[in-house]
């Protein structure tokens, strides 16, 4: 997360990142975001799910929520989208952009790993379930009806979390 964020290249970048972990969203969430659909007062972003057809709440840190407002200060377009395209200002981004953008990052920060939405959307759900976050708030977040696709595909644990789970369960 640290070189991601060092390899940002513009503010553009960075509040991208710093929304997709945020809120975990889905490529196809990003692409659809409106600036009316981000609320700076309550901190919050109203995502609606193309997977789901359905609205659901996301919430932003204090960095989202800091390189999204520098980010659109520097907007002189008038489009409703929230990241729209660099060359064409009136066309909101495509998800190809979004990725190629990710890659370019991670590629610049000496990421030897693939880094794309989806891999953010688990890192998002993994740094939250190993915080203590319940498997059904995290669910919420992500968009999932059903926990089990929460956990099967999302969730990763890892031997230091059990060993501090063991430490304060058995010691």
């Amino acid at each position: 997360i640290v070189k991601m964020r060092d390899a940002c290249r513009d503010i553009r970048e960075l509040a991208l990142v710093d929304l997709l972990l945020s809120t975990g969203m889905r490529v196809s969430e990003i692409v659809t975001l409106n600036i009316n659909n981000v609320d700076f007062h309550s901190e919050t972003v109203n995502i609606y799910g193309v997977k789901s057809q359905k609205w659901r709440k996301g919430y932003l840190t204090p960095s989202a929520q800091k390189h999204l407002q520098e980010y659109l200060a520097t907007r002189t377009d008038l489009e409703g989208a929230l990241f729209v395209n660099k060359k064409k200002p009136h066309n909101r981004i495509a998800k190809g952009s979004i990725e190629a953008m990710l890659a370019g990052i991670a590629d610049r920060g000496g990421i030897n790993k693939k880094v794309t939405v989806h891999v953010m959307r688990k890192t998002f759900a993994s740094i939250m379930f190993s915080r203590g976050a319940d498997l059904k708030r995290v669910a919420d977040l992500l968009g999932h009806a059903d926990t089990r696709t929460t956990e099967k595909f999302y969730l990763q644990t890892y031997d230091e979390d059990t060993r501090i789970v063991h430490s304060k369960c058995v010691a």
